[in-house]
């Protein structure tokens, strides 16, 4: 017997973001095909409280073994070569499933937002390139659901958020960075619930240090209106003076976050732990994998050394010096 385990639409959004870098938007669902008992395999981890607090400890042994094998099939396909324009894309930024099966793709190279039924019928395009109004500039344009299936696109470039109905209308737009000494930020959402997140580092000073020594975590509405301040978190930047006219700049571990559930959670880039906090605030759950990180191969830090070698270009003899592994 063999057991099939399908990523459902809910998660299309994340799974086919893995499909979608080309020139066609791909939705595809995902399955683990293998021996039955691969899904009963005994999880090795223990649950524990402390004070009112779920600690999840989990210590490394996979619940799947080796053999059973993901495969990927797809679904839907959207887009050409040739063809049509609205179903030609240049680069896709990132796109939405909706409530209801269309799909919402930010092409990054055009400027637009496409709107497709659930059969992949291009329904609608809105935006151009530009700075004004209904207009995108730049490429790293986050698009993310709101309560009722509102849009919100990022149109970095700008430094602002443009908002849209589910029919494709344009409703507003608003500031990226939220007012204080925070800059733009990085914003996720939960589709399940629509409820939005944004994390936000403190601004650089005319002197190279920060404005503030925490990150901040808020809860925003769909019009960037700030609903709740979730947690304040040790910030990952560390500036200061370097010879005259510069200021050399060091990134340490950075926070990451999540909605998720009907709450938040909450880590950093440097170690398995996360932070799982309710709607309220309350830390309720910690989880944890006791697992020690793998060292960095030869062959990985000299892939990393040419790439920033080339990135850096003039500067590279000043930064290499201060690069540790």
């Amino acid at each position: 017997m063999k057991s099939r385990r399908t990523l459902h639409r809910i998660g299309w959004n994340r799974a086919a973001m893995l499909a979608a870098c080309g020139a066609v938007c791909g939705l595809v669902t995902s399955s683990c095909r293998g021996a039955s008992e691969a899904a009963t395999a005994a999880w090795d981890g223990t649950v524990r409280d402390s004070a009112g607090i779920a600690i999840i400890e989990n210590f490394g042994k996979p619940l799947w073994p080796e053999g059973p094998e993901w495969e990927f099939t797809e679904d839907l396909r959207i887009g050409a070569v040739d063809g049509p324009p609205e179903y030609q894309f240049g680069s896709i930024a990132m796109f939405q499933v909706l409530s209801d099966g269309r799909i919402v793709v930010v092409d990054a190279m055009a400027s637009n937002v496409r709107f497709f039924s659930r059969d992949g019928v291009h329904e609608l395009t809105v935006g151009r390139e530009g700075k004004g109004p209904y207009e995108l500039s730049g490429s790293r344009h986050a698009l993310l659901t709101g309560p009722g299936d509102t849009l919100v696109v990022g149109d970095p470039a700008n430094s602002r958020m443009h908002v849209l109905a589910p029919d494709g209308s344009w409703v507003g737009t608003f500031p990226w960075r939220p007012e204080g000494e925070h800059d733009a930020g990085y914003w996720a959402n939960d589709p399940l619930t629509g409820r939005l997140t944004t994390l936000h580092s403190p601004l650089r000073q005319a002197d190279g240090t920060r404005a503030d020594t925490l990150e901040i975590l808020l809860e925003r509405d769909v019009h960037g209106g700030v609903v709740d301040t979730i947690a304040r978190l040790p910030s990952h930047y560390t500036f200061y003076h370097g010879p005259p006219g510069t200021i050399r700049r060091y990134y340490n571990a950075a926070w990451w976050d999540r909605p998720w559930g009907n709450g938040v959670a909450i880590a950093r880039t440097d170690r398995y732990r996360l932070f799982w906090y309710d709607r309220e605030g309350s830390l309720r759950r910690i989880i944890t994998l006791s697992r020690e990180p793998l060292p960095m191969t030869d062959e990985e830090r000299s892939v990393f050394v040419e790439r920033w070698q080339e990135i850096l270009r003039d500067r590279w003899a000043e930064i290499k010096p201060n690069i540790h592994f």
